[in-house]
């Protein structure tokens, strides 16, 4: 159980941390994005009043226009590509933490199966104490019926079957000395 809720805290932090950096990273790239929008703006309006455009002939200006949209592709491709590689995907991080958190979910579940099963062990326990408190058997004879409670017990888990099967009223006497 421990271990189970130690791997989904360990997972909820590397989430956080994945997140964090996720959001990060987008921040950085809007700046550098904003940059690059003031950058091409400066640029294009140096373009403008730049002397000598106006006696370019249209092909030359369609030329000039056509180089500038490519360079511009080729950074956009870029940008894109760096996203990729560096920006964590959202639906892969929404994956992770809804996992984590049924993860959890089960988790808590079985600590509290467990808690209810152990506390029903214990009435047993203590009911059999009653029972055989009462009955007319000897110490040994308890001692004897112990000893095939705790073996017939143990039989049952290395099984891995339920240990509410029937009980026949043979197999709950205990074995004839």
């Amino acid at each position: 159980m421990k271990e189970t809720k130690e791997k989904g805290t360990n997972r909820a932090l590397m989430y956080h941390y994945v997140l964090s950096s996720n959001h990060r990273l987008r921040s950085e790239l809007e700046q550098e994005h904003g940059l690059l929008q003031s950058a091409q703006s400066r640029a294009e309006s140096s373009e403008k009043n730049v002397p000598g455009e106006e006696h370019l002939t249209p092909i030359e200006k369609v030329e000039k226009r056509r180089c500038e949209i490519l360079n511009k592709w080729d950074e956009i491709q870029a940008l894109e590509r760096e996203m990729k590689a560096t920006l964590v995907h959202t639906g892969i991080s929404h994956i992770t933490e809804n996992k984590i958190k049924s993860l959890e979910t089960e988790t808590i579940k079985l600590e509290t199966t467990n808690k209810v099963l152990k506390k029903k062990i214990q009435i047993i326990e203590n009911h059999v104490r009653q029972t055989m408190g009462k009955s007319r058997l000897s110490a040994g004879e308890q001692q004897n019926l112990w000893e095939f409670i705790e073996e017939f017990v143990k039989l049952k888990e290395t099984d891995g079957t339920s240990y509410m099967t029937e009980m026949t009223y043979e197999n709950s006497q205990p074995p004839c000395t």
